[in-house]
């Protein structure tokens, strides 16, 4: 583990700008309410020890909140415990609550059907700090992801194939029982570089942070350097896009959600749809009328992709007697106009 000590101060860097930046974020998504308990997750890196200082200067002060730091520990390095060890000193000299624990990350992965380390991290640290905020009595979890990180989302769903993944991560989404908020998400990181070397910050480097095998970090060092070259201001114009994409999709599948109420007939065999009405509705609403469809049908839409619902539609255009079939055993028959969405196995 090695502690970094802030390089000299960024002469251009307005601490009063930067702060009423996440201000004005915090007030407009309306994350934070008085005398409320927050879960802190803090890694020990630049962002999370941002996030920190930014709470501890302004928590109490500004909010009136309480806050626990909570830190885990995924085992991936081998001097993670002495990054552990080194928040705990500092929450203890600050007079901070600190809860810890100790996953074996790699090992948990062998036992999951998962085959990204990444993302069987991303699930176990989330699930404890779930739990953890239930037994410090905390309404809600703050993170430390940036503008910055948003950008490297987008464009790591983008890669992936994604459509969905404009949205990017939202300022406020329910875990379990507690609500994640992300505060600086309205700052990026040379920002918070800027911050902590203005103040003076001490963080704990994660030389995984630089290991190329993992798909984020390849994003970051390679594809976002080419574009920040081509727009410095980037980051944070992706995560303003983001949250028009989130709103307008929330709006379509409000539509959508009502569309399926008045169109969509239950039978013994599955679901009715009338063809006819179904091609007369805008083809934005028609796709995600599908969506709706086949995620009441399995619970969760990530099975199918934007080839199924083309094939659909196509079905719904053609003539009568033909029928395709779907993952996770459904087939979609069209016969007399009607779409006939059901098993495709015998009950």
């Amino acid at each position: 583990m090695s502690t970094l000590e802030p390089p000299a101060k960024n002469s251009t860097f307005k601490d009063k700008h930067f702060c009423s930046l996440i201000f004005k974020y915090i007030q407009r998504h309306q994350l934070l309410s008085p005398d409320s308990r927050i879960l802190l997750a803090v890694s020990g890196g630049l962002d999370s020890m941002v996030l920190l200082d930014f709470f501890q200067r302004f928590g109490t002060v500004k909010f009136k909140l309480h806050f626990t730091v909570a830190h885990l520990d995924h085992s991936l390095r081998e001097d993670s415990a002495e990054a552990a060890g080194w928040l705990a000193e500092y929450c203890a000299a600050h007079k901070l609550t600190f809860v810890e624990k100790r996953l074996d990350i790699r090992a948990l992965q062998q036992q999951s059907q998962q085959s990204s380390l990444e993302a069987v991290a991303r699930k176990a640290r989330y699930n404890w700090l779930a739990e953890a905020a239930q037994q410090q009595h905390c309404s809600q979890i703050a993170t430390a992801h940036s503008a910055s990180d948003q950008l490297e989302t987008v464009l790591m769903r983008l890669i992936r194939g994604g459509v969905a993944g404009l949205g990017g991560m939202a300022a406020v989404r329910q875990l379990g029982q507690n609500q994640l908020i992300r505060p600086l998400l309205a700052v990026d990181r040379p920002a918070i570089e800027a911050y902590a070397q203005y103040h003076g910050l001490k963080w704990c480097e994660d030389l995984s942070n630089q290991d190329t095998g993992f798909f984020r970090n390849r994003v970051r060092a390679e594809l976002v350097p080419w574009l920040l070259r081509e727009n410095p201001e980037l980051a944070r114009a992706i995560t303003d896009q983001s949250e028009v994409w989130r709103d307008e999709q929330q709006w379509l599948e409000s539509e959508a959600q009502l569309v399926f109420k008045q169109s969509i007939k239950t039978s013994p065999d599955g679901m009715e749809l009338e063809a006819s009405r179904f091609l007369k509705l805008p083809l934005a609403l028609q796709r995600r009328l599908l969506r709706e469809v086949l995620s009441q049908h399995l619970g969760d839409w990530k099975l199918y992709t934007t080839r199924h619902i083309e094939a659909i539609r196509s079905l719904a255009a053609g003539p009568n007697g033909k029928q395709i079939e779907l993952p996770g055993d459904l087939k979609v028959t069209k016969l007399k106009g009607i779409l006939l969405f059901c098993p495709n196995s015998p009950v």
